[in-house]
Formats: C-alpha cells, structure tokens, sequence
C-alpha cells in the first residue's frame, strides 16, 4: 500500500469523524467533544504513523487542514480563525509533532544510537536532509529527529521521555517538518526581535 493511497484512506475516515465530532459538540460540552476527538479523530492519525508519516509534506498538509476543522468544532471557531492556539490551550498535538514524537520513542525503544551530529544537516544541507529523510525508514528518521530535542531531553527514556516530549510538543504546534528541524533558529529570531522592537 502506498503512502498516498493511505492518507486518502484516511483523510476519508477523518472526515468521517468530523460530522461525529460536530454531533457531540452540538449535545454535550468541549470536554465531552475533546475525549470524542482522541477517541474517533486522533486515534485514526497515529495508526501507523511511524510508517505513513513519511509522506511528502503535501499528504502531512491534508491531514493537518483536517485537524485545524477538528480544533474548529472544539473551539467553536470560524472559517478564517486561527488553530494554532486551540492546538496548545486542548494540549493536541498536530500531525508533524505526532509523527517526530512517535519516531523518537521508536528510537527509544529499540534502544538504538541516538548522538548522530546534525549541524551540516539544520545548515548547509538542510533540504538535502529533508528529501532523504522521509525515504528512510523510522529508526533512520527517529535517530536524526531525537537529536533536535532540547539538551535536558536528551538524557530521558522510557515513560519518562514519552511524558517530557508531550509536553514539549503540545505547547508548540508545529506545522510542518521544517519548523520542528528549524525550532532553535526560530526561537533565537523571535528572542532577538522581541529585544530590538522593545
């Protein structure tokens, strides 16, 4: 089965789950709606998504604009409003923060090496890095992904890990792989800018 094939699949059961999502919203509270969505909606998105989540960052998008529907339904938002807040306020992670975090702990599971250096890859060979990596298999992706965790990250397995990384990944709504590969630059660029405009 190819990966495509697979996101269609799924983008039909998605939106299956979607009218069930609008259904409980309209008779009960979010919280009912939230435990609904993990129960009906997410749960389709982490079928294998250690193998899927590969996919060119064109299936990733379609499955991301669905979810931006589900945050809508949660939070009562229109057409035209932002998710990016309504995925950290319900603490759900996007498909991309899914996918990393999920081949992280593969990694972590098998116990395999995980200090690969990654500085010629978040530099001068970034998009080289982007188009092979989503041709290797998950321990390959998990090993070159679990060294762009914070530092303090890095020294946690297990349970341990799993909960760090989902609280990280929760507060930060990343919408493509690139921000994920990216996120200290971006962190270092939001900090210089907010200094200088103040």
């Amino acid at each position: 089965m190819s990966q495509t094939y697979h996101v269609d699949v799924l983008c039909n059961k998605l939106n299956t789950s979607l009218y069930i999502l609008k259904r409980i919203k309209a008779t009960s509270n979010t919280a009912t709606t939230k435990s609904t969505h993990f129960a009906v909606f997410e749960t389709h998105i982490r079928y294998g998504i250690a193998i899927w989540g590969g996919t060119s960052q064109g299936n990733l998008h379609r499955i991301l604009r669905l979810q931006k529907q589900a945050m809508r339904i949660l939070n009562c938002l229109g057409p035209r409003d932002t998710c990016r807040r309504s995925f950290t306020d319900l603490r759900i992670m996007t498909v991309i923060s899914l996918y990393v975090q999920e081949v992280i702990l593969h990694v972590d599971g098998k116990n395999l090496p995980r200090s690969a250096d990654l500085h010629d890859y978040r530099t001068r060979h970034a998009a080289d890095y982007h188009l092979t990596l989503y041709q290797k298999k998950p321990s390959y992706a998990g090993q070159k992904l679990f060294n762009l965790l914070p530092a303090e990250m890095k020294i946690l397995t297990g349970k341990k890990l799993k909960k760090s990384s989902t609280e990280w990944f929760t507060s930060r709504p990343f919408d493509t792989l690139e921000e994920y590969l990216y996120w200290k630059d971006l962190k270092k660029n939001f900090h210089f800018n907010f200094i200088t405009n103040h």
